[in-house]
């Protein structure tokens, strides 16, 4: 998983321009969440499961600042709604956490209503 970020950041250093290198190192975190989340689910073992959900919320938080740069930098309106929706449903998730969460799920929310096809 480093080395697969580290290759995708470095996509990003020679082009900061290329929103594909943030897009994958995002993916690659969202993905990694899902399977510790599935995990998850089949654990019985109460201190295991919470070690585990704990897990998934670190990974899915570490998806963000990729995903976050990707929106901010792409041209393309579908990348731009998918990337909405990613951060959407992450900052829905932490929403709780605090103003500056629940006002991102808010603005990334407003974004795909506004802009995808109904």
């Amino acid at each position: 998983t480093e080395a697969a970020v580290a290759a995708y950041e470095k996509c990003a250093e020679v082009n900061p321009g290329y929103e594909f290198g943030y897009i994958g190192a995002g993916l690659l975190h969202w993905d990694e969440a899902v399977k510790i989340q599935e995990e998850a689910e089949n654990e019985f073992n109460d201190k295991k499961y919470q070690a585990l959900v704990d897990k998934f919320d670190a990974t899915l938080e570490a998806a963000i600042p990729y995903f976050e740069k990707a929106f901010e930098i792409t041209q393309d309106s579908g990348v731009k709604i998918s990337l909405g929706e990613y951060l959407k449903n992450i900052f829905f998730r932490f929403r709780d956490k605090g103003e500056s969460y629940q006002a991102n799920y808010e603005k990334y929310n407003e974004f795909v209503k506004a802009n995808s096809a109904e």
